[in-house]
């Protein structure tokens, strides 16, 4: 795995593990960490971001909740695998298009 790159603002609007969340997700979602990739150790990335291991965790549980994350025991947290598909029309005219991100076994 190659070093992560995030920005968070402890002074920002948002509480830290929030600020984790959406990086991450921003990353796996642009296609920067991909399908299988494993993520820092909550700890180390904690001693890196100079953050709490509970806020590290926090981050990792709701990626983990929301599907973006797998969860090994004693193996640590992988990305999960998204089919995009994009864009789908619909009759109505209210929508132009709507991306679908689909979870893969």
């Amino acid at each position: 795995m190659e070093e992560l790159t995030l920005f968070l603002d402890p002074a920002g609007g948002q509480p830290l593990y929030r600020q984790l969340y959406d990086a991450l997700s921003g990353q796996i979602l642009s296609g920067q960490l991909t399908a299988g990739e494993r993520l820092p150790s909550k700890r180390r990335l904690a001693q890196e971001l100079r953050l709490s291991v509970n806020t590290v965790d926090t981050a990792y549980q709701m990626l983990a909740a929301e599907g973006y994350l797998q969860a090994r025991p004693r193996s640590g947290f992988t990305v999960r695998q998204f089919c995009s598909v994009s864009p789908l029309s619909f009759r109505s005219g209210r929508y132009s298009s709507l991306s679908v991100w689909m979870l893969l076994p």
